[in-house]
């Protein structure tokens, strides 16, 4: 989904990367770099210590903190953005008699005391920002593969017709089982229909309550192993730029290394040789 704040902080990506780009292929001696925003949002997300956001936003704020830092970037105001010119739409002739998109605000001429300030009251950052999830609930529909005696169980609306397949159905595997070559009798015996009675019985008792109930709990623990993986862990995850000192992982320590495609109890388990 595009949205306002989404373009804005790709912007703010693309400027880093931009810096980056030029300052590794320039043979010249770049100084300090200093980034601009209208974006008060940008700017809040960037000084921002306390809150968590969601993956989009997350991963490109990385990227901006790892090649930048916070006290590079500025807030240019609306009035002055000199991109306002292109994106609000003006005439050829007024765009051309334009000096501001050609040579940039007036103020970059100035000294660094004249420049504009930083809004000191920002709005908060955008709920689309923050890792903020609407609350769900989780209903939970087993899905079975039916196996031969529920087909019929589901088939047959009376006791005795129920008995009646279940007994053609085993005298037919006997037929099948057999090695000789005899003709299937056209009529069931007191015998048959005993024995497919006690099939059916033993099927409703043994096996069925026991095995729907065993995939209803394992598909309860799968759903609270991925739900733990995708919304609890990631809250325990900090941003180690412009916090508290904290030891960052080193050579020699011991790792978990989280697969998705695999099972929980078979992630392996790794040791960093080199950062």
């Amino acid at each position: 989904m595009v949205s306002i704040p989404r373009l804005e902080l790709t912007a703010a990506t693309l400027a880093v990367k931009m810096d980056q780009v030029l300052r590794q292929e320039l043979d010249l001696d770049v100084g300090r770099s200093v980034f601009w925003t209208d974006s008060t949002a940008v700017l809040q997300s960037i000084y921002n210590v306390n809150k968590r956001f969601c993956t989009f936003f997350a991963n490109r704020l990385a990227k901006i903190e790892e090649g930048s830092d916070a006290s590079q970037w500025k807030h240019v105001p609306t009035a002055l953005n000199p991109a306002d010119d292109a994106s609000r739409g003006c005439t050829v002739k007024a765009f051309l008699q334009n000096k501001r998109w050609f040579t940039g605000p007036s103020f970059l001429g100035s000294d660094e005391r004249h420049w504009p300030t930083n809004p000191v009251n920002t709005k908060d950052v955008p709920e689309e920002y923050l890792n903020m999830k609407p609350k769900k609930m989780l209903a939970v529909h087993v899905a079975e593969e039916q196996c031969l005696f529920d087909d019929l169980i589901c088939r047959y609306s009376s006791w005795k017709k129920l008995k009646k397949g279940v007994a053609w159905l085993q005298r037919f595997i006997d037929y099948l089982r057999s090695q000789k070559n005899r003709q299937l009798s056209k009529r069931l015996t007191v015998a048959d229909l005993e024995r497919a009675e006690l099939a059916i019985v033993k099927y409703v008792k043994e096996d069925n309550y026991v095995r729907r109930h065993w995939r209803q709990v394992q598909y309860l623990a799968d759903q609270f192993w991925v739900r733990w993986t995708n919304e609890y862990l990631l809250t325990r995850q900090t941003r180690q730029k412009w916090q508290f000192p904290e030891e960052n992982l080193d050579a020699g320590d011991l790792v978990l290394m989280v697969d998705n495609s695999a099972p929980r109890g078979k992630w392996l388990t790794g040791r960093i040789v080199e950062t």
